[in-house]
């Protein structure tokens, strides 16, 4: 196997993952009754009783599977590998298996344990990526990454603050996509980094 080839390892492991959550959201919610894109969020599609329940939740393993690998593989000799940021993606991987295996309730019903232990999850994974991006817009050994990992966190910021005050409004569910996919984003880049030899 080349070098090369084992570079690019996490950059197509976690872009791969991504684009299977991705997809498996966009079909669940074409395919299911009554969901609104703007007033729902994603853990409604996979909340039991959702036709389309497995594809999401199994999109959410897959996709924490594919980034807590790629994360804990290790890397090639003189990558480019910030230990505190792949612990962190790994930490936002075992979170997404978390959240995919324990589903949230659907609304108006009260919260279980598991339901608790998805948004727990859902909360530290975010928060995880987060952090990631704070670190690197801060230390980077990448300058051109410092400014992309800041404004990818002052968004999360943003939005994030904004949602528990969006429920109910046809930007609820926007808002949590504008999160997901900046979050998303930042990690496909992170893992590309990652995989670059040092400078």
């Amino acid at each position: 196997m080349t070098t090369g080839k084992r570079a690019g390892r996490l950059t197509t492991r976690v872009g791969v993952g991504a684009v299977i959550l991705a997809v498996a959201i966009l079909i669940a919610s074409a395919f299911t009754p009554g969901y609104d894109h703007r007033y729902d969020t994603i853990s409604r599609l996979a909340s039991p009783g959702q036709p389309w329940a497995w594809l999401v939740r199994s999109g959410l393993v897959v996709f924490g599977a594919a980034t807590l690998s790629a994360a804990i593989t290790p890397p090639r000799s003189g990558a480019n590998h910030p230990r505190a940021i792949r612990r962190l993606i790994a930490l936002a991987g075992a979170a997404a298996i978390v959240a995919g295996i324990a589903p949230k309730d659907p609304p108006d019903v009260p919260a279980t344990a598991i339901s608790q232990l998805h948004v727990a999850a859902a909360v530290i994974g975010v928060a995880a990526i987060f952090t990631g991006m704070v670190l690197t817009a801060a230390t980077g050994p990448q300058r051109t990454d410092r400014p992309w990992s800041a404004a990818a966190a002052a968004v999360v910021v943003i939005a994030g603050a904004a949602f528990p005050f969006a429920w109910g409004t046809a930007v609820y569910g926007i808002l949590q996509r504008v999160i997901l996919l900046t979050t998303l984003a930042w990690l496909v880049r992170a893992a590309y980094r990652l995989d670059r030899p040092k400078a």
